[in-house]
């Protein structure tokens, strides 16, 4: 009865070891899963809030200067520039021009390090967008700010009485 008793225990003691052992493979079972997210190129971009750049009505022989801010957020590198769809051209019908030499821009970007070069002083904006002109180059970030500065070094002596428009466009486009 002992043998009997013995082996019975034996078994037992065989199976629990069975299956003790095999719930241990039923609780791990690892597999891996690949998370993947992409990061597009995105760029924002705000100058002067949309509104108009209004120099004034100013005298003839006279100049004046406006300074707009252009905020960019952008998380790869960038370059803002800039082009005119036309010179200055008044309302009138047989409207005059002022010539485009005679509104320049120029750039301040130093109280941001994140701008990596700019236009620097007295640029002529390119007419037409074949012909834009860089303003700003600069690395990712959040609100960098640059600002522009108009001057229309002086209004001619030999155009009309009239109200001179042009329409400016700035594009972001990362580099």
């Amino acid at each position: 009865m002992k043998k009997k008793g013995l082996l019975l225990t034996l078994g037992v003691l065989v199976a629990g070891l069975v299956l003790v052992m095999s719930m241990g493979s039923f609780a791990e079972n690892p597999e891996d899963i690949p998370v993947r997210v992409g990061n597009n190129a995105t760029l924002q971009l705000d100058v002067n809030g949309g509104a108009a750049i209004d120099l004034g009505n100013i005298d003839a022989g006279e100049s004046a200067t406006d300074t707009v801010t252009a905020t960019i957020d952008a998380n790869t590198g960038w370059r803002l520039s800039v082009f005119a769809d036309r010179n200055l051209t008044g309302a009138i019908p047989t409207a005059d021009v002022i010539p485009n030499a005679n509104l320049q821009f120029s750039t301040d970007g130093s109280a941001d390090t994140r701008i990596t070069g700019e236009a620097g002083a007295n640029n002529v904006f390119g007419i037409g967008s074949g012909n834009a002109t860089m303003v700003f180059e600069g690395n990712r970030g959040g609100s960098i700010q640059g600002n522009i500065t108009y001057d229309l070094t002086e209004m001619p002596w030999d155009v009309k009485v009239d109200v001179y428009t042009a329409t400016h466009t700035y594009t972001a486009a990362p580099i």
